[in-house]
Order: C-alpha cells, then sequence, then structure tokens
C-alpha cells in the first residue's frame, strides 16, 4: 500500500510546485469618432525579467484599416503587488475595421487573449483569440456565437483551477477532513454555492474584493481546512460546512479573477458565467471521484496506515497554506 502514500505525498506536494493562472489577458478596444482607444491588462509575472514597460507594446498585434497598427506612446501602469500591468494607446484615425492578429505571449501554448470591442458605452465586438482560434476580426458588429463562448469559458474554467494548485489543495484538504460520501457531498456543495455567488458578483462588477485582501484569505482556507483533520469531532459536520461555505465565497473573488482582468462577453454573460463555472465544477468532481476511491481503499484495507497518512498529508497542505499565506501578505496579494 506504499504507492497508496505516495500518491497521497505526490499530490500534495506537486502542487505547490505550479503558479497561479497567469495565461488570460485583455484586450479591449474602446471606438471614438476619431478613432479608438487600445487597453491590454495582463499579468506582470508573464514577462518574467524582461522590461515589461518596453515588451508589453510588441505584444499588441493589430491591423487596422487593413494596415499594420504601430503602438506609439503608450502609457504603462505596473501594479506590483497585484502583479498587473495595464496598457493604453491610441489608434488615430477612424476604425471601419481591426483584426488581432495574434494573442498575447503567444509562444506560450495556453494562452488567451479575451477581445473586447466598445462603442458609445456598449459592447459590440467580442472574441477569445487562442491556440484553436489564432485570430479575430471586427467589421461592423462581430459577436461570438452562444456555443463558442460556451466552449471556451468552458476551457477557461477548467484551465484555471487547475493553473490554481490553492484551489486544488482546498478541495483536497476537504476531503481529508471529511472522506465520507454523504458528509462530503454536504460540504462540496455548500462550497460550490458560495463561491458561485461571489463568482457572478465579481464578475459582473456587483461586488469585488481587491487582490490583496483574497489571495491571503485563501491561504488562510488552506490551513482552515486541513485543521478540520486534526480537530473535529465526528458529530460536527456543520461546521465543516460552515468553514467551507464561508472560504466559499472567498475562493469565488479567487474564480474571478479570471474573468474580471478580461472582461465578460456583453452579450453572452450568463452564458459565460455558467460555462466558466461547470469547467470549475468539472475540474473538483474529477479530484473527488479520483481520490476518494482511494482514500476509502486506504481506510479499508490498511486502517493502522491510514490515520497517519492522511494526517502528514494534512500537515503539508496546512504548510502549504501557511507559507503561501504570509507569502501573500508579504508581496500584497
Amino acid at each position: 500500500m506504499r504507492w497508496l502514500f505516495s500518491y497521497l505525498i505526490f499530490v500534495t506536494l506537486a502542487a505547490q510546485c505550479l503558479a497561479h493562472d497567469s495565461s488570460i489577458s485583455g484586450l479591449k478596444i474602446i471606438l471614438d469618432k476619431d478613432g479608438a482607444i487600445v487597453s491590454v491588462m495582463t499579468r506582470l509575472s508573464n514577462f518574467g525579467k524582461a522590461d515589461a514597460k518596453a515588451a508589453i507594446a510588441r505584444q499588441v498585434k493589430l491591423v487596422v484599416n487593413g494596415r499594420t497598427w504601430v503602438c506609439e506612446n503608450p502609457e504603462v501602469v505596473i501594479d506590483k503587488p497585484t502583479d498587473n500591468i495595464t496598457m493604453q494607446a491610441r489608434i488615430k484615425v477612424p476604425v471601419e475595421s481591426v483584426e488581432v492578429i495574434q494573442r498575447l505571449f503567444a509562444e506560450n501554448p495556453n494562452s488567451k487573449t479575451i477581445v473586447t470591442v466598445m462603442k458609445n458605452g456598449e459592447s459590440v465586438g467580442e472574441g477569445v483569440v487562442t491556440t484553436e482560434f489564432p485570430s479575430w476580426t471586427y467589421g461592423t458588429l462581430t459577436k461570438m456565437s452562444a456555443g463558442k463562448v460556451f466552449l471556451d469559458f468552458l476551457t477557461m474554467g477548467i484551465n484555471h483551477i487547475l493553473s490554481g494548485p490553492d484551489h486544488l489543495m482546498f478541495i483536497f484538504g476537504l476531503m481529508l477532513a471529511r472522506p465520507r460520501i454523504k458528509e462530503l457531498l454536504k460540504v462540496a456543495t455548500a462550497f460550490t454555492i458560495a463561491h458561485s455567488i461571489t463568482l457572478s458578483l465579481c464578475a459582473l462588477n456587483i461586488f469585488t474584493l481587491p487582490s490583496r485582501i483574497v489571495e491571503p484569505l485563501i491561504a488562510l482556507s488552506i490551513v482552515a481546512v486541513a485543521a478540520e483533520k486534526f480537530l473535529k469531532p465526528n458529530d460536527q459536520v456543520w461546521r465543516t460546512i460552515l468553514v467551507a461555505f464561508f472560504f466559499g465565497l472567498v475562493h469565488g473573488f479567487g474564480f474571478a479573477g479570471a474573468l474580471t482582468e478580461a472582461g465578460l462577453p456583453a452579450h453572452q454573460a450568463a452564458t459565460a458565467l455558467l460555462s466558466f463555472n461547470i469547467g470549475v465544477e468539472v475540474v473538483q468532481a474529477s479530484l473527488i471521484l479520483i481520490t476518494i476511491p482511494i482514500l476509502t481503499l486506504l481506510a479499508t484495507k490498511k486502517p493502522k496506515f491510514y490515520a497517519p497518512a492522511t494526517m502528514v498529508c494534512a500537515g503539508l497542505i496546512s504548510l502549504a497554506g501557511a507559507f503561501w499565506f504570509v507569502e501573500r501578505i508579504v508581496r500584497g496579494g
């Protein structure tokens, strides 16, 4: 049964080596009678050691009215605590058509650029530029179909949670604390309802919290669910449900980061939210379906081994959460 213990340790440690999702960038083109404003938002960490201020303009590849657009005199703002960088530049001719011929950070096969064209305060075009769809064109009116929005944002939700190990560690901690399937279903349902609420509120710009508050709280949630493994009485499942619901609200703000950085398609906002959330749930359900049978097998076949093995994993999860909490407090989010 050593392979079971090795699996638990591997999942716990491997997740710590991953980073938060930084593959999604936002590109907004705001039309006016004299031209347009090009606005870009992305993660500062995407640039590595390169000079981000100099490099961000080179990432924007546009063809305006059939001619290659050259970005001149961009205004760049860097916010290191939130790992964000924004750029604004001007298209100086009236725009009849614009083509995004390459996504930002095209060297990264997982990168995506969500494009929104605005006019008179309303969205008149939306698109997602990916490896599969390497360009996007705006004419008089270009909108994504509901089917394409659903598939794109479903994939985005899956990729977002897979690239965010803190969310995965939280779910894994819940499974260690409540491995009985009836209890876990109650706990997972509370978590899902909670993060769906705040994901919607944040993505629709109704209510949000800054990442300097959200990110440390997400890390603290990992410590809290790991502590449930050590502290829970058998009859206190409602306490775990409350913990899952409270921190589910926090995780919802984290999930929404992928959407608020880039913006929802204005005409398909409900579809995008639903499919993104389904993508998140697909990963969570898959993790549960894979891990619970292993935990059950371990508890049945090696009951004496099960307790120390799961305690060690819970301890490692708690340490990871504590490390992320301190690290995010120090860097400001």
